[in-house]
């Protein structure tokens, strides 16, 4: 193969891949919008710490929404032997944890072929979902949702809060929470629901490098990145209602 078509191709697939990648992004962005954290979709639990030394800024907190229909999410509840209209919370939770993207998650820890718990057996306060991936720290309920807690491994978050204090920009976050539950559409007579999907960076508030309350978190390009990973495994999830449901 001549260098020239090697370099024309090559200039094809980068082309091709450039334009998807921006399509997609246009298209998980408009489809899965943010909301804030206040209303309905404000959740104690999920930007409260249980560590007085940590907190959560409003930059690292994004709710991301879906629109679907109700009777997607009850067919889904029945076919899962929950208590469909009464058990929404529960049921979006079971769906999100068993879609495709973050039951590969669950594999890539847990370093098997086994996804780990995904709350078949109910939902606890401290029950480790995913082999370990995420704590339940509020089990669903039909008014609340699923509110489950991650931790990053100590040595980055040192490595990073010691170049913080030699005058690196950024930080890297402690951890984080994420919400998984149903909010009601007050305009939709009831026929659609929005899924939710919270997540919320945890951030040690004081440098414990340098003691310093320096208010430095990731950069604003990697919350980008993290904001379109979410919209990315809340649109896996969606797909796999509509598959539960039967209405794919």
């Amino acid at each position: 193969m001549s260098r020239r078509l090697i370099r024309n191709t090559t200039i094809i697939l980068l082309g091709a891949s450039s334009v998807y990648a921006y399509a997609e992004t246009r298209r998980l962005s408009k489809t899965y919008p943010l909301r804030p954290a206040t209303g309905p979709y404000y959740n104690q639990t999920l930007l409260t710490s249980q560590e007085s030394t940590r907190y959560f800024p409003s930059e690292g907190t994004d709710i991301l929404v879906a629109r679907v229909s109700r009777r997607a999410l009850v067919s889904a509840a029945q076919k899962l032997g929950l208590n469909d209209a009464t058990s929404l919370n529960a049921t979006w939770a079971r769906t999100f944890l068993e879609a495709p993207i973050i039951s590969l998650e669950g594999q890539v820890i847990g370093g098997s072929k086994d996804r780990g718990d995904t709350g078949a057996s109910g939902f606890h306060p401290g029950q480790r979902l995913l082999n370990g991936a995420f704590k339940v720290e509020e089990p669903p309920s039909r008014t609340d949702p699923l509110v489950v807690s991650w931790s990053m491994p100590e040595e980055p978050v040192s490595f990073f809060e010691k170049i913080a204090a030699w005058g690196y920009p950024w930080r890297l976050m402690s951890g984080g929470r994420h919400s998984i539950g149903v909010v009601e559409i007050p305009d939709s007579d009831g026929n659609e629901v929005e899924v939710i999907f919270g997540c919320a960076h945890e951030y040690e508030r004081w440098n414990r490098a340098n003691g310093k309350e320096d208010g430095k978190v990731i950069p604003d390009w990697t919350g980008w990145c993290h904001r379109m990973y979410g919209r990315l495994v809340l649109d896996d999830a969606v797909r796999q209602l509509m598959k539960n449901s039967g209405d794919n």
